[in-house]
């Protein structure tokens, strides 16, 4: 061989290079970014005049929810899931909250769940089929 010198690599050289590699192509250059969310993405809920804290919330084709942060106090509250897309169907669950668990809604159509916020904190919510893509959202319960 004319000059070419080859070496070998130590099989765990040539391992951790590659996950390497694989690592840098996990960053957002494999994943289209996110278009803006379609209206606010906070609304704080004021409980009526029976104390029911009513919400509704959007999901479409962006996988976004909208609003994403949901303000209530400890309490029973009604939400409203509205599919406002034209594509996949949608779910909404939070796994913390008793309750909290909208199946699976198709274009142009809502469903409703009334639950119980028991106990103050934030709690994280999730479309079942979606939440690779980033369709998450927080219940944020505050004390009465």
């Amino acid at each position: 061989m004319s000059g070419v010198r080859w070496r070998r690599w130590p099989a765990g050289a040539a391992l951790a290079a590659g996950a390497l590699a694989g690592i840098a192509a996990c960053g957002t250059g494999d994943r289209p970014p996110r278009p803006p969310a379609q209206g606010p993405t906070e609304v704080t809920v004021t409980p009526g005049p029976d104390g029911l804290q009513v919400v509704v919330v959007n999901a479409g084709d962006d996988y976004r929810f909208t609003p994403s942060v949901i303000n209530v106090s400890v309490g029973k509250i009604t939400l409203t899931l509205s599919h406002t897309g034209r594509g996949a169907p949608h779910t909404l669950y939070g796994a913390q909250v008793a309750g909290m668990r909208v199946p699976l809604v198709r274009r142009g159509e809502t469903r409703s769940i009334t639950f119980t916020a028991s106990q103050r904190g934030r709690y994280r919510f999730v479309c079942t089929i979606h939440e690779a893509q980033g369709e998450t959202g927080t219940l944020v319960v505050a004390p009465r």
